[in-house]
């Protein structure tokens, strides 16, 4: 916590240069900036129990009693803004909700592994390891914290700040897409951990393109209905001032695409012990993203500032393939590369393509208009996946997991 807020309170007397064509009141700005740092900071309380469940296969504990607590106090949230309309008490309430989730989570472990109330010291050897592991893994995660953050800061100094509130109508549906589609992956990380102990590379290989090809499926199915409803949508909740040209659009459905298609290859690393090596790609990644930001966001606005995180994703999942490929598993990833180029091309000529004909769709109407769209991008996305992979191992393998699962809950009759 302190690693966070402290530098984060040193930021805050420069505030104000983030700020550009517009007027506010500085003292609710910064108070608005202090609320936020404290919700980030409370979020890594207690959080080194939380990935002791991940690490032994428990993280659906996480998942249940998350949504529990969070039901309750969204409810409350909405509540206390309905009564109020005051956006601080609003932010105070996330604040209560993220230390309630962390305590009720830390309760759990503790009833889980009884061990963690005994108190006891490392030898010296392992301490100077797992101190040198969270060395490296705390700089690669700030990096990265740094290339999906600088977006806002970016379109705010170079575009304007008001610009923000159009772009931030899109990442709100795009956060929430994300968010729900992350579970997949975190939910899987145990397992990898499992499976990477054993020691079985060539079948580590098969495992990452099958986890890769099973979030290749609905992080191309949502970058294309996000792309043909996300319009009509913020229209609609928001209003046609909020409405984004079609290029950005495409930039953002794109971007959330890579997003979620580099999990499992994230997920890998994170378990593999290459953390060392891994913080380079993060910091690359960072640098790419500021330079190509800068650069073009100045000659295309908030189109090129977008360009400039798609750049940071394609080279930090080139970069973190060949070291896998290389230090770890001991052999070549070019038919790992391979895969990601062809998943990168069938969704970037989708979104053309199937954008093109949902671009035809009178917005007139604008429920019909969301409606309509929704159904024929979901259907000609599905049919697209269909076709082009529909024989390839990974998608038997898709399609045979999602059926296991559907029967748990929907078991067949037997006569």
């Amino acid at each position: 916590m302190r690693i966070v807020s402290t530098p984060g309170l040193a930021l805050t007397p420069f505030i104000h240069l983030l700020i550009n064509k517009v007027e506010i009141d500085m003292g609710y700005l910064r108070l608005i900036y202090i609320l936020f740092l404290v919700q980030t900071a409370s979020s890594y309380l207690f959080s080194y129990k939380q990935s002791l469940l991940n690490a032994d296969q428990k993280y659906y504990l996480v998942s249940k009693y998350s949504l529990y607590v969070r039901t309750v106090f969204s409810f409350a949230s909405v509540a206390f803004l309905l009564l109020t309309k005051n956006y601080i008490v609003y932010l105070l309430i996330q604040i209560v909700m993220n230390l309630a989730t962390n305590i009720v989570i830390s309760m759990i472990a503790d009833r889980l592994y009884p061990f963690l109330n005994k108190k006891g010291t490392l030898p010296k050897e392992e301490r100077k390891s797992v101190l040198s592991n969270v060395k490296h893994l705390f700089i690669g995660s700030l990096s990265a914290k740094i290339t999906n953050s600088t977006d806002n800061i970016l379109i705010s100094l170079l575009v304007g700040t008001l610009s923000i509130g159009a772009y931030s109508s899109y990442t709100l549906i795009i956060n929430s897409m994300t968010r729900i589609l992350e579970q997949l992956s975190s939910a899987t990380i145990g397992s990898i951990g499992n499976l990477m102990a054993e020691g079985d590379k060539e079948y580590m290989d098969v495992v990452l393109k099958r986890l890769t090809f099973i979030n290749f499926c609905p992080a191309m199915i949502g970058a294309v209905v996000f792309l043909c409803t996300s319009t009509p949508l913020v229209w609609l909740m928001f209003g046609k001032i909020y409405v984004m040209k079609v290029p950005v659009v495409y930039m953002c459905s794109f971007n959330f695409f890579l997003l979620i298609l580099r999990n499992p290859l994230w997920q890998v690393m994170k378990v593999s012990g290459l953390f060392a090596k891994d913080k380079n790609t993060s910091i690359a990644g960072s640098a790419v993203n500021l330079v190509v930001s800068v650069i073009f966001g100045l000659k295309l606005g908030i189109l090129g500032i977008l360009l400039g995180t798609t750049c940071t994703h394609i080279i930090q999942m080139v970069l973190k393939s060949r070291i896998l490929y290389r230090e770890y598993l001991g052999f070549s990833g070019k038919s790992f590369n391979l895969q990601l180029v062809k998943y990168g091309v069938c969704c970037g000529l989708s979104l053309l393509g199937v954008g093109a004909v949902c671009s035809k769709i009178d917005l007139s109407h604008l429920y019909t208009a969301f409606f309509v769209r929704g159904t024929v991008s979901f259907v000609l996305v599905t049919l697209i996946i269909w076709v082009v992979f529909g024989r390839t191992d990974e998608f038997k393998y898709a399609l045979e997991t999602g059926r296991g699962m559907l029967l748990k809950f929907i078991p067949l009759k037997r006569k």
